[in-house]
């Protein structure tokens, strides 16, 4: 009986893939990038972060947030609630950090209520968050139409800005300024 002849083992494929992987590297290093290397300014303890020299981090500028409301106007009957969508938009540069923005809502004196009165979110530099708000009028509120004011504040730098929106009323009850009978919620 003749002995099995044993082929001599080679790479495995796994090998073969790593091998080719490290030429593409060592090629692309030898052709564009070897020559870019960054420079440390001072030694970086941990927990720290340091730029290479010459790059600066962002710097951080606040801008007035901005605020928007949709629809502007909407008909609903006494004692309904209507919804709109406040569009808050936090404008500061990319540099700075997520900012506390606080709305608060200024609705005229009977006839309407916002479901809440004052609220806050955290928005990232450059971003929208859309809220769904509703806004309901009294169940004897007076036919007419009801402008009401969101305020958005920007709570690092004080910056702020407003939007209206109404509410009309239609087929309404009997109260509100000027009838002498206050709304009742």
């Amino acid at each position: 009986m003749a002995a099995k002849k044993r082929k001599p083992k080679g790479l495995s494929t796994t090998t073969k893939i790593f091998l080719v992987i490290a030429v593409i590297l060592v090629i692309a290093l030898v052709i564009g990038g070897a020559s870019q290397t960054a420079q440390f300014s001072r030694v970086v303890q941990p927990g720290q972060l340091a730029l290479p020299t010459g790059i600066q981090a962002p710097a951080c500028t606040r801008g007035v947030p901005t605020i928007t409301i949709s629809p502007t106007s909407q008909t609903g009957s006494p004692g309904q609630t209507l919804f709109y969508t406040f569009a808050l938009k936090n404008t500061d540069s990319a540099g700075c950090q997520s900012t506390l923005l606080e709305i608060t809502y200024k609705f005229p004196q009977g006839g309407i209520t916002g479901v809440i009165d004052k609220g806050t979110t955290t928005i990232k530099p450059g971003r929208t968050y859309l809220a769904n708000e509703g806004i309901k009028s009294f169940s004897n509120t007076t036919s007419g139409s009801y402008t009401f004011t969101v305020n958005l504040r920007n709570t690092a730098s004080n910056l702020s800005s407003s939007a209206s929106a109404v509410y009309v009323v239609s087929g309404g009850g009997g109260c509100g300024p000027g009838t002498g009978r206050p709304c009742i919620q």
